[in-house]
């Protein structure tokens, strides 16, 4: 998606939102990469689109294309998010193991409330789900699930950038084999997501 706005000092700008580019008439520009940032103008914080090259600089847009620019930005977030929720569903077990292990989460968390509360009295209900056998029945949804964890949670930059490729493969239509090949780089059996979890998914054949 592109779009034509306006700077502050009245210059065309036209942002390609998609693959974050910009190009600019009064600079001559043409497709240079940006960054959303701040900058000050005239002592007031303002947002700007920053370019590093061929120099340094900030662009400072008028605030009705500001707006626009915000506007298309939500939009283009919600059709990402639209488009990932649509191919997760489509794998097969995950929305099942997603419930299922937050009924395990919420009981841990009772559970845990009233250790550290002894004069809170509540009856929490055990899940009566095997989250094991679960995971054996959809063992790409529980691959999934394990490589969405540790994109977020991985010490090691290269273990989440691994874990963030095995969840595009398994979005892109990727075979559970394919998936574990791409998996090796993050050692999906070292238990980072059951020790979260409080359960036992490191077993997962």
């Amino acid at each position: 998606m592109k779009l034509k706005l306006t700077t502050i000092k009245g210059n065309r700008v036209d942002v390609d939102i998609l693959n974050q580019k910009l190009s600019i008439d009064a600079l001559d520009i043409v497709q240079v990469p940006y960054k959303r940032t701040t900058t000050n103008v005239e002592g007031e914080q303002r947002k700007a689109l920053r370019i590093e090259n061929p120099f340094l600089g900030y662009i400072v847009l008028d605030d009705k294309s500001e707006n626009a620019l915000n506007e298309e930005i939500n939009k283009q977030i919600n059709r990402e998010l639209d488009e990932r929720k649509r191919k997760e569903d489509a794998i097969e077990g995950l929305t099942l193991l997603k419930q299922e292990i937050n009924k395990h989460e919420y009981f841990n968390y009772q559970i845990r409330r009233m250790q550290d509360d002894e004069n809170l009295i509540l009856t929490p209900t055990p899940p009566t789900s095997d989250i094991n056998a679960l995971a054996r029945q959809y063992p790409l949804a529980a691959l999934y699930l394990k490589a969405e964890h540790l994109e977020v949670n991985a010490y090691y930059y290269n273990q989440r950038q691994a874990a963030q490729r095995t969840q595009e493969a398994i979005l892109g239509g990727a075979t559970l084999e394919d998936a574990k090949k791409i998996a090796q780089d993050w050692e999906p059996g070292d238990g980072i997501l059951e020790a979260v979890l409080g359960l036992d998914l490191a077993h997962i054949d």
